[in-house]
């Protein structure tokens, strides 16, 4: 266990599951490349460019990309998304027309378009992805097959340079801002193993029925308080713990407390955001539920 997490397991609030979480089982790298703590999201990146298994996860190689690409590492971050997407070519079929005009869509996001500010630079990149591909056992009929349609890209972007490269750089300084500004609302302030999670969420359910009883606010709107208990929670995606739950309060009314989660490495904090009388069940799963 390394001393960043051997410190979250000893002052987390939920630590009796560390001993385990972090033990023959540890957090996989592709989670801990999620961390909100750059030197774990960091160790986590490289142990995955290490491992001869990534290739069998390309998204793992795409986590770990995203990673250097925040730490500064930007160069580093287009070879090995671009390593990915050259392994995924294996599989799928290739139209370098929809996959140029893709690429130069803001959605394409700020490494592919780090890459399009400089055509000779990322040129040489991509040398360098077809060299390390190249190594790899694959059907020769595949490899001809993948090549040709990289070299097709390659011309065609070259063709396009000054335009690409202008377009590419009139947007990179939103496109970074808005990654950075992201990655702080949802990189993950825990770590723990996947199997861990329900006994983590149990243990909250508890907690967060306590909390609701015992708010004023619900303790108004239901009147004399025969009982509580989780109708659901929200958990957002790539993450692993509840950000949300939903609490059933009954009484002489039957209400419904929406309580946010907050946080930290040191400690989980409940927030009552409202009391509402309208069900999970009968709102529009798409808006926000205090609203």
């Amino acid at each position: 266990m390394t001393n960043k997490l051997r410190k979250l397991c000893s002052i987390f609030a939920l630590a009796f599951f560390c001993g385990s979480a972090f033990g023959q089982n540890s957090v996989p790298a592709a989670q801990r490349t999620k961390a909100c703590d750059n030197e774990i999201a960091l160790a986590a990146a490289e142990e995955i460019l290490k491992s001869p298994n990534s290739l069998k996860e390309r998204l793992h190689l795409i986590y770990a990309a995203g990673v250097l690409f925040d730490q500064g590492r930007k160069d580093e971050a287009v070879f090995w998304d671009w390593v990915a997407r050259l392994r995924g070519w294996y599989d799928f079929a290739i139209s370098n027309e929809s996959l140029l005009t893709n690429i130069r869509r803001r959605t394409a996001g700020p490494i592919t378009n780090y890459a399009l500010q400089d055509i000779r630079r990322f040129e040489g990149i991509l040398a360098r992805v077809q060299a390390w591909d190249s190594e790899i056992a694959d059907p020769v009929e595949k490899k001809v097959q993948v090549y040709r349609h990289l070299d097709d890209l390659r011309a065609r972007i070259a063709a396009q340079r000054e335009e690409i490269e202008q377009q590419a750089r009139a947007v990179a300084s939103d496109l970074e801002q808005e990654r950075a500004s992201m990655r702080a609302r949802t990189c993950l302030k825990v770590l723990i193993h996947p199997s861990e999670a329900p006994r983590v969420i149990a243990v909250e359910i508890r907690q967060v029925v306590e909390y609701v009883k015992n708010q004023p606010e619900v303790v108004r709107a239901v009147g004399h308080l025969q009982g509580a208990s989780v109708a659901t929670f929200t958990v957002e995606q790539d993450h692993l713990l509840p950000s949300q739950y939903e609490v059933n309060v009954k009484g002489d009314q039957l209400v419904f407390a929406i309580v946010d989660v907050v946080r930290e490495s040191s400690s989980v904090e409940f927030k009552l955001a409202c009391v509402t009388r309208t069900s999970f069940v009968h709102r529009d799963p798409f808006r926000n539920p205090c609203k």
